[in-house]
C-alpha cells in the first residue's frame, strides 16, 4: 500500500505582513500554531528565560481577554494549549473542535496585536515560568 503523503502548505502574506500557513487536513478537530521567530538562544547574556518569560506576558491577558480568559475559552470548548520555547523558536498551540476555529483565530490575533503589558501580567508571568521550571 503507497504511503500517504501530507497534504500541501498554502503559505499567504496578510497586508499586515504576517505570514501564515494552512494544511487542509479532513477530521473533526484544528491546530492553530503561532510560532514567533526567537527562542532561548536570543536570550542576552545573564537573561536566561527572557524569552520565556516574554512568550507567558503574550500568552497571558490582552485588551479584551482577561487573565485566565483564553484558556477557559479553550477549556469550555473542548480544546487545550501548549507553550514551547526552543533555543530558535517560541510556540503557542491551541487545539480546539473545527467549528471553534473562528473563535480561536479571533482570540490568537487579540493576543498577539494587544498584550496587556503591566506590572500584574508580569507578576502573573513570573509566577508561570517559576512554576514551569
Amino acid at each position: 500500500m503507497p504511503a500517504m503523503s501530507a497534504p500541501p502548505l498554502e503559505p499567504q502574506r496578510l497586508p499586515n505582513g504576517l505570514l501564515w500557513l494552512a494544511r487542509p487536513v479532513p477530521g473533526s478537530q484544528v491546530a492553530v500554531r503561532v510560532v514567533y521567530r526567537c527562542g532561548g538562544r536570543d536570550d542576552p547574556t545573564g537573561r536566561s528565560g527572557l524569552s520565556h518569560l516574554v512568550l507567558r506576558l503574550i500568552a497571558g491577558a490582552s485588551r479584551y481577554l482577561e487573565p485566565g480568559q483564553f484558556h477557559r475559552l479553550i477549556a469550555s470548548a473542548g480544546g487545550r494549549t501548549r507553550i514551547e520555547i526552543d533555543e530558535d523558536f517560541a510556540a503557542l498551540q491551541t487545539v480546539v473542535p473545527a467549528p471553534q476555529l473562528e473563535r480561536v483565530l479571533w482570540a490568537e490575533a487579540e493576543r498577539m496585536s494587544n498584550p496587556r503589558l503591566d506590572p500584574d501580567t508580569l507578576a502573573s508571568a513570573r509566577q508561570q515560568l517559576r512554576q514551569a521550571v
